[in-house]
């Protein structure tokens, strides 16, 4: 029999075929379950708040509730993501974010196992994050600006729990877009974007705000100056300084900063007016940032300065025929023969350089012959000069005096001050002096210094010719004012000399001969002479003559005597001294007297050996006859004669011998050289 689900007893009996029924009996109870028990699980809150089955939560809890219709349940069982068995004993929470499964089942009192139900609880309240990556990766300017016309990004958002649904932007508050790839941001200019996700449980990620900031167009800068343009020509201001100020604009990032030098000095960062304040041409080069770091391409201008007129500086050129001269502000032409020349500027200006020179019309009148000048007459050329004029000519016999009028302009416009010139005829000779007079004919043993001064009124002194030894001087003489005479000789001087403008004086000769003697006088010869005792014996009367080389000056034999003519000595006070010294007495001049030379013994002749023992003893010679001392400059002899004797003997027989001569170093010849005082012997014997 089948026993159906349940607690079940059964009383069975039986009837035998008697008819007989047994006495019922009944079984214990007959317990029949076969049926699974059935579990429900239910979450609080009772359903996601979320999409997707996704809770906003950061946890959720769940019971389990388990029927079983016959035995009844005996308990229920979970597991979390495949964690471990658990007895179901109340409300469990489930509380880290993510995708739980659930497994859960109950056992009835009959052991029937329900199956394993499984359910998931999903838990995410965590929004999404997104970063935003540009392309370049960071801004390759400065203040976070691109120096690009474009830059890309990408958006990369992430969620742990339920991943990301969606990503979102929008750029300068454009209509919201959906990302799907590399989004291109193009325009000059600071563009905003907007950005964010979506995960997949409705969390929305707050907004994140960016810039993307591009900028590759360079700043443009202006100068302007003040005065506003240049007030000369050629692009010069006639200003002593200028100034400048600049202007920079960029319509994207903006300027940051202004910079400039000037004349290639060092950078300098613009902060106003700039002054300008030196003559010259000035190069100033300037330019801008702006604040993306982008640098305009340098501008580059000329300040030009010059106030300050050129300088005249003029001299003749081009000369033919007669001569012609500059003298400061005269032109001196020899009008006694025709002639021209032409005026040459060297125009000097430091700025800005030499632009013009013009040469007006001859002024004034009167005068014989003809000064012409072919005018207008502007030069420009060559670049920078120098400028030659138109010729001025004259005709043979012109007198006539006139005056021209040159002036100058540099490139700015500036002129120079007029230069007036006068044109005079000059042709009148020069005059020349010297100086030879005051020399004098004496000979002198120094260099002398012949100085001629030579004058003329008008075109001034040239050049002066001379020779120095008679001839008549040239133009291919030598040249000079100043003749220095050092060499020993006789020199005659003649000199002429030659104004600028050709007129030559007559050749002139200086009023004294020079006469330079460097050499040192010297004896010549030595006689002795008998006079008025026998031959052999020295007696008064006998004579003893010297000859120089060349004339002695007097004064260095005696102090009082002076040249010239014949000089004299002879008094009782002159004394002449053999002294004896063997075979070869010596004679001296012992005094002169208190009158003569300045005092006794102050006669410098130094002393003769005479060759022979004239005395026995020292003999003086003067006293009743007189010595006498007689210098003859015309023979350039000196002769001594004997007066009466005295002291001593005069011995006779003595053979006639070589006198020596040794000279007192206080004799000097009129050039003032000091005689040889070497001792001099006679060329021939001779005796008293």
């Amino acid at each position: 029999m089948s026993i159906p689900q349940g607690s079940h007893t059964v009383s069975y009996w039986s009837v035998d075929n008697a008819g007989n029924t047994e006495s019922a009996t009944t079984s214990p109870a007959i317990k029949v379950d076969t049926v699974k028990p059935a579990t429900t699980l239910t979450t609080s809150p009772a359903s996601p708040d979320g999409t997707n089955n996704w809770f906003q939560r950061s946890s959720v809890t769940f019971t389990l509730a388990a029927t079983d219709a016959t035995s009844g349940v005996a308990n229920s069982y979970y597991t979390i993501d495949g964690g471990a068995q658990q007895t179901y004993s109340g409300t469990v929470t489930v509380n880290s974010q993510g995708d739980h499964t659930v497994a859960y089942w109950s056992v009835d009192t009959a052991g029937n196992t329900e199956t394993a139900n499984t359910t998931h609880i999903k838990l995410d309240n965590v929004k999404p994050a997104t970063t935003l990556t540009t392309s370049p990766a960071s801004p390759d300017g400065t203040n976070s600006w691109f120096k690009q016309s474009s830059v890309t990004f990408t958006l990369a958002a992430t969620d742990a729990s339920s991943g990301t649904a969606t990503t979102l932007y929008t750029v300068d508050g454009g209509a919201q877009q959906t990302y799907s790839g590399t989004v291109t941001v193009s325009g000059q200019g600071d563009h905003t974007v907007t950005y964010w996700s979506t995960d997949s449980a409705a969390n929305v990620e707050t907004t994140n705000t960016t810039h993307i900031k591009l900028d590759n167009v360079k700043p443009a800068t202006t100068l302007t100056t003040s005065p506003a343009s240049p007030d000369g020509t050629n692009g010069w201001f006639k200003q002593s300084s200028v100034t400048f100020t600049l202007a920079g604009s960029d319509a994207t990032s903006g300027v940051a900063g202004r910079y400039y030098t000037v004349d290639g000095g060092a950078q300098q960062t613009y902060s106003g007016t700039v002054t300008v304040n030196t003559q010259g041409d000035h190069t100033v080069t300037y330019w801008s940032v702006d604040t993306a770091g982008n640098t305009e391409t340098a501008n580059t201008t000329h300040i030009k300065l010059d106030n300050v007129g050129p300088t005249n500086s003029l001299t003749l050129t081009n000369k033919t025929g007669s001569a012609s001269f500059l003298s400061g502000s005269t032109i001196y032409y020899r009008g006694a023969a025709l002639g021209s020349f032409a005026i040459q500027n060297a125009v000097t200006d430091a700025a800005s350089g030499p632009a013009s020179s013009t040469f007006a019309a001859l002024g004034g009148t009167g005068g014989a012959g003809t000064l012409t000048h072919t005018t207008p007459d502007v030069k420009t050329t060559p670049a920078d000069g120098p400028y030659v004029s138109n010729p001025f000519s004259w005709t043979a016999g012109t007198t006539a005096s006139r005056t021209e009028v040159v002036t100058a302009a540099d490139d700015a416009g500036n002129t120079a001050s007029a230069a007036t010139l006068t044109l005079t005829n000059d042709s009148t000779a020069p005059t020349t002096t010297d100086n030879t007079a005051s020399i004098g004919t004496t000979c002198t043993n120094t260099t002398q210094t012949v100085t001629l001064a030579p004058t003329d009124a008008a075109s001034g002194v040239a050049t002066t010719y001379y020779t120095t030894n008679g001839s008549t001087p040239t133009t291919s003489s030598s040249q000079g004012t100043s003749i220095v005479l050092s060499a020993e000789g006789i020199y005659t001087i003649k000199y002429f000399t030659v104004d600028n403008v050709g007129n030559s004086e007559t050749v002139k000769t200086g009023a004294s001969t020079i006469c330079i003697d460097q050499t040192a006088p010297a004896p010549t010869n030595i006689a002795l002479a008998n006079g008025g005792g026998g031959a052999g014996t020295v007696a008064a009367g006998d004579t003893l003559t010297i000859t120089y080389s060349e004339v002695i000056d007097a004064a260095t034999f005696c102090s009082t005597w002076t040249n010239g003519a014949t000089r004299t000595i002879s008094s009782s006070s002159v004394i002449i001294q053999i002294a004896d010294t063997g075979s070869n007495d010596t004679l001296t001049v012992s005094a002169v007297g208190a009158g003569n030379c300045g005092g006794t013994g102050n006669f410098q002749l130094g002393s003769i050996a005479l060759g022979g023992n004239y005395v026995t003893g020292t003999r003086a010679f003067g006293g009743a006859t007189a010595s006498q001392i007689s210098w003859t400059p015309g023979t350039r002899r000196l002769t001594i004669t004997l007066g009466t004797p005295a002291g001593g003997t005069s011995n006779g027989g003595v053979a006639a011998a070589t006198p020596v001569y040794t000279p007192s170093s206080s004799l000097k010849d009129i050039a003032g050289n000091t005689i040889n005082t070497s001792a001099f012997s006679a060329p021939a014997t001779s005796r008293f």
